[in-house]
Order: structure tokens, then sequence, then C-alpha cells
């Protein structure tokens, strides 16, 4: 009963590990999926916005590491003066656009070439390795994450933006 008030679809229930544990097995309601991902793109969007503007009125430059499809819709709602640049260690990614915003996708290298004062993660999976190679690429200037900027729900989880400062 939980679970369809939730929005999910039972569609079997079965007890495991010597019938210790109850499993269930569930498929969200498309309508309700929708309606999260709309919610978490519109909140993240504005989170995003509003933060983009206030660094580009205090004159900071800001980039994007991670040109992961969790990010696209919320990019293609971004005024496009406010874009950053972006960088992806993938190289299938690299020197192609991204879908609806056109921004071009670089090598972090990139960020070696610029005077970056924000990095914003969006592959928080990787954002260990992502900071250690910021710390490389560029050495003294320490990045932490500072502020989250994005939000997480049940459905995109994995997606968390997360903002690095850069020291100079």
């Amino acid at each position: 009963m939980s679970l369809e008030l939730g929005g999910f679809d039972v569609l079997d229930l079965e007890r495991n590990w010597a019938g210790e544990h109850l499993v269930a097995y569930v498929k969200v309601r498309r309508e309700r999926l929708q309606e999260e991902v709309g919610n978490w793109v519109s909140s993240t969007t504005d989170k995003l916005t509003k933060f983009l503007k206030k660094a580009k009125k205090d004159r900071e430059k800001v980039a994007m590491w991670g040109a992961s499809h969790h990010i696209l819709p919320v990019l293609g709602q971004i005024p496009h003066d406010l874009l950053p640049i972006i960088v992806d260690v993938s190289t299938t990614k690299q020197g192609r656009y991204t879908p609806g915003s056109h921004i071009l996708v670089e090598a972090p290298s990139a960020l070696a070439d610029e005077r970056v004062d924000y990095v914003i993660v969006t592959a928080p999976r990787f954002q260990a390795e992502i900071h250690t190679a910021l710390e490389e690429l560029l050495p003294g200037k320490a990045a932490k994450v500072e502020a989250d900027i994005g939000v997480s729900n049940s459905y995109l989880r994995s997606l968390q933006v997360r903002c690095a400062r850069m020291t100079h």
C-alpha cells in the first residue's frame, strides 16, 4: 500500500534470505517520473542560473566539469550568455557541442589556459578523481566544495551539482 501511495506499481513481492527480507519489485508510474524529472530540471535550472548570474555580475569565470546527459536538460534552459566552459575527460565528447545549448566540450586541460574562479562538478561519483585532476591541472589553486547548487531526488540521486571555489 505504501509503495502505491508513493507512485509505484508493485509488480511482485517475495521473501528472501530464509524469509528475513521482504522484496518488492516495483515500477515507477510514468506520470510520477515525468513530474519528478520536470521538478528537478526546474529547480536545478533556477539555482544554477542564479549562481551563474551572480558570478557574471562579480566578473567571475565559471567552468563546468562533466557533459553528462543528466545535466543537458538544465543547460538547455540557461540563458546562453551565462553558460560556462564545459570540460569532460571523455574523448568521445571532446570537440563536440552539447545538444540544445551548443557549448563546445573541451578536454580538462583547457582549464589550465583559463582563469577560472569556480568549477561546477556535475559528476559527483567522480568528485574525488576530479578534485585530484584539478589540483594537477591548476597547482596551488586548491579547490574545495563550497556550495551545493543542485538537488537530489529519488530518480536523479546520482547527480548533485557541486561547486568548487578556486583560490588564486
